[in-house]
């Protein structure tokens, strides 16, 4: 068989390879099955809120507000709650003011603009870069509380229902932090 010859059949061969493949294509495809339930097309669904969580920025001692979504009808603990995860939760570029891993497991509020936060054990495995650093994160936590907490002034930091007595290596909490405005 002559070169060209063989190439016109190659070429055929490979036309009918793919038209094989389209054509199991085309009876392979199925109808979408139906929903098990039925969409209200009329819920809005959750309103949600914007808060202003505060970072650190990668390269300076500085920090950097970032807003985020949370349920609109959050009460105090749930609102506490999604602020500290959002603050253990690294956003793009900047670095989180909390260890990876740090819940908030109570919340109390006293009305008086008192406030507790008890969180769980990974905030015992937070260390800054130094003393600057690690006031650094906690101004980022109080002004993350100040900024979507109205009328809190101080914060009580606890670890698994027990005072923290330090922020990190360097430095000592005695009784309550006040919250920056």
């Amino acid at each position: 068989m002559s070169p060209g010859r063989q190439s016109w059949v190659l070429l055929g061969l490979a036309g009918i390879v793919v038209t094989g493949i389209l054509v199991s294509m085309l009876f392979s495809l199925r109808a979408p099955h139906s929903l098990g339930f039925r969409v209200d097309l009329l819920d809005k669904g959750d309103e949600l809120r914007t808060v202003t969580v505060y970072y650190l920025h990668p390269d300076t001692l500085k920090l950097v507000p970032v807003n985020r979504e949370v349920l609109a009808e959050h009460t105090s603990y749930e609102l506490a709650e999604d602020l500290v995860a959002y603050l253990a939760q690294p956003s793009g570029v900047y670095r989180t003011p909390l260890p990876l891993g740090t819940k908030l497991l109570h919340y109390f509020d006293d009305g008086a603009g008192d406030v507790v936060l008890d969180f769980n054990l990974q905030i015992g495995y937070l260390r800054g870069d130094g003393i600057l650093d690690e006031r650094l994160r906690l101004a980022a936590l109080s002004r993350t509380l100040s900024a979507n907490m109205g009328g809190v002034q101080r914060a009580k930091l606890m670890m698994l229902g027990r005072p923290l007595d330090r922020w990190g290596s360097h430095l000592a909490l005695g009784g309550y932090v006040e919250v920056q405005r």
